[in-house]
């Protein structure tokens, strides 16, 4: 009786273990909220991290700091003690730049529910593979120059990834051609180790251009995020 109680309570442990994200043989714990600089929205429904304290090499950013929700990120740019990070769902957006030049930065966890990754987001960091959420409605040049990157998983939507993606919807709407301003992925990724690649390049000239109209929606979708997550937007 003993026994199959003391199986039981260890069986319990192992499922609690796997549940939480772990990095090469360490389990991660959730950041505590006095490692970040935030800021409350105006309407004080959610909380924007505009920067990080910690020395945490594994990161779990929490889904909630106060009580709201995290739902924009900012402010890493140039950490170089960070490994990985894990970003949870409540994360909308991801601000441009955020994580420019995390040259440690090898493993990124985007959840789904991510709806947008700004410019240069994880440009110049040490990353090595990257999977994008189905979620996702905009993408920039968000993993430039990652000259580890050796692994991209895209979604089947993935129509939406061209070069400049906000300046671009934005001359198609003042009468330029696609030909004049579309590109394929290498806009977006890029890297010595897609350059040497063969099957990366593939996968990236098959992402397909956008159509016009819908460069559009994808453009007036973007004003109505940055809107919505007082976030700067050049063209609006």
């Amino acid at each position: 009786m003993k026994t199959a109680k003391r199986f039981a309570m260890l069986a319990g442990l192992a499922l609690a273990l796997m549940a939480v994200p772990s990095f090469a043989g360490e389990t991660a714990k959730t950041a505590p909220e006095s490692d970040f600089e935030f800021r409350l929205s105006k309407d004080g429904t959610f909380i924007a991290i505009t920067g990080y304290k910690g020395n945490t090499k594994n990161l779990v950013i929490p889904e909630t700091i106060q009580g709201l929700p995290v739902e924009v990120i900012n402010g890493f740019e140039g950490n170089m003690k960070i490994k990985s990070v894990v970003i949870p769902s409540s994360v909308k957006v991801i601000v441009d730049s955020a994580f420019y030049e995390c040259t440690s930065l090898e493993k990124v966890t985007l959840s789904e529910g991510l709806l947008h990754i700004g410019r240069g987001a994880f440009s110049s960091t040490g990353l090595t593979s990257v999977t994008l959420p189905k979620s996702i409605e905009i993408l920039f040049n968000a993993f430039k120059d990652c000259d580890n990157l050796a692994e991209i998983n895209i979604p089947d939507d993935a129509a939406f990834l061209f070069k400049n993606s906000e300046a671009a919807v934005f001359f198609l709407e003042k009468g330029y051609t696609e030909d004049m301003i579309a590109d394929y992925g290498e806009s977006i990724f890029s890297g010595s180790k897609i350059n040497r690649s063969v099957a990366l390049q593939k996968k990236l000239r098959e992402i397909k251009l956008i159509s016009g109209s819908r460069a559009l929606d994808y453009y007036f979708k973007a004003k109505e995020i940055y809107k919505k997550y007082e976030i700067y937007f050049p063209y609006l």
